[in-house]
């Protein structure tokens, strides 16, 4: 068929008329189901992170916890699940070793001595964070008090998010660096210094834990 120039002029006027109603609809769309792209970048970081496959050994080895991790959060009215604190602690010390000691942080759930000492635990005569239970509970303590500052039910799932970073970098660099978002999900925008993520455990953490809801 032979385009004439009269339809090739009507073809374009039709695509001029059609593409803004286009743009329009899509737009009126998104704001109903799903919002834009950029909206879709503030997916909690909690939803967008994959489970992470752990070997049977560390399951086991992680399962004499069960107990002192279930006791620790009943206290602390269950702030986060059991399968947490489990992801949080391989992440942090892979091998599980009741003796680790990497910089300042010691034991089982390491800690520096700074933060442990709030919780009582003594260096003298023995360093007290080698004992996992104390570790655990004094570490699942210190989660608390941080939860305690960022928890807000607008964002909750990015508490855990916040709980991660203040462990490795701290709660006052958290405040000053990672200013808590209301009504978003967290992504590295959220942070005005984006240097202080560098490094920072949250897909093994998040990973980590997601594997255990898994198997449980």
């Amino acid at each position: 068929m032979k385009l004439t120039l009269e339809s090739f002029i009507g073809i374009i006027i039709v695509l001029i008329l059609i593409i803004p109603t286009y743009s329009f609809a899509s737009s009126l769309f998104s704001s109903f189901f799903g919002g834009s792209n950029n909206e879709k970048e503030n997916v909690f970081f909690f939803d967008s992170a994959l489970s992470k496959e752990i070997s049977k050994k560390s399951v086991e080895e992680l399962s004499k916890y069960d107990k002192i991790i279930e006791d620790s959060l009943d206290k602390k009215d269950d702030f986060v699940s059991k399968e947490f604190i489990k992801g949080f602690i391989l992440a942090y010390n892979s091998k599980l070793n009741e003796n680790y000691k990497e910089g300042d942080k010691v034991g089982l759930f390491p800690l520096s001595f700074e933060i442990a000492s709030r919780y009582k635990l003594k260096k003298e005569p023995k360093d007290e964070r080698l004992d996992s239970n104390k570790s655990i509970e004094a570490g699942i303590s210190y989660l608390f008090d941080v939860y305690k500052k960022v928890h807000n039910s607008k964002r909750e799932k990015d508490d855990v998010v916040y709980l991660i970073i203040a462990y490795e970098i701290g709660l006052d660099n958290l405040m000053a660096n990672c200013p808590l978002i209301l009504n978003e999900g967290f992504t590295s925008s959220s942070c005005t210094n984006p240097e202080v993520l560098k490094n920072i455990k949250l897909s093994e953490v998040i990973g980590y834990s997601k594997y255990f809801d898994i198997l449980a």
